[in-house]
């Protein structure tokens, strides 16, 4: 088989990110330099129906890797593509991509960091922008951060494997959702006054049994909310 989309990862990766492991410890998963995460439709592929935990598959001719665990396919919509997980320390074995343990060597590895929900947190981008610089005199290079919730909207870190939106079009499209929303709901005001006009009959029992107009005003307003309840769970279904 020949896959064209892996990911070279730390051993935090299941523990960073929330993608579900249908088999294995996600902890653990990555630690051993042996060691591969493979999809459930990677699994299928390659073992078919067998329990893939624990074995063995062969990438690039002689390197041996022990499945040490098995993942969820990732959702169309995430930036996150592969079938196979491998620690990050074998990618020069296994490809040309070259880590060279100097500041002098620049990569196009993808670095993600967990920040704490406090305050401090919003001051990570300024203090680390010149941490480049402060290593290599002769680096103009900045460093700087961007929220995963915005990869799909803000085009700075040139890592987007799905199609970006356009926040305009969004908003656009929302404007118009609400005024389809506004008619709709005028539309059945409407039609509800006008079924109301038709109980003239209903009322003056009631009426005559006792009822006030606030009665009768209450009464319709649950009716009213009741029919509105009852279409927005149908819609959520």
């Amino acid at each position: 088989f020949n896959e064209t989309e892996t990911i070279f990862a730390d051993p935090n990766f299941f523990t960073l990110f929330s993608f579900p492991l249908e088999k294995g410890d996600a902890a653990n998963c990555l630690n051993a330099t042996n060691s591969i995460v493979i999809s459930e439709s990677a699994a299928k592929k390659y073992f078919e129906e067998q329990d893939p935990f624990g074995k063995q598959i062969k990438i690039g001719g002689d390197q041996i890797f022990t499945v040490q665990g098995v993942y969820k396919d990732f959702p169309k919509n995430s930036n996150f593509r592969g079938d196979i997980i491998l620690p990050l320390e074998m990618i020069s074995k296994l490809t040309q991509v070259w880590i060279e343990p100097s500041w002098k060597y620049p990569t196009d590895i993808h670095t993600f960091i967990l920040a704490g929900r406090t305050s401090a947190s919003e001051n990570i981008p300024g203090k680390i922008k010149d941490y480049l610089s402060n290593h290599v005199a002769d680096n103009p290079g900045k460093l700087a951060l961007q929220p995963i919730k915005n990869l799909h909207t803000d085009r700075q870190t040139g890592w987007e494997s799905v199609p970006q939106v356009n926040k305009s079009n969004l908003y656009f499209l929302a404007v118009i959702g609400l005024v389809i929303l506004a008619m709709s709901a005028a539309n059945f005001l409407l039609l509800f006054i006008g079924t109301t006009s038709q109980r003239t009959k209903n009322n003056e029992v009631k009426k005559v049994c006792g009822a006030s107009k606030s009665i009768l005003l209450r009464e319709y307003l649950k009716e009213a909310l009741l029919y509105i309840a009852l279409s927005i769970v149908l819609s959520l279904i």
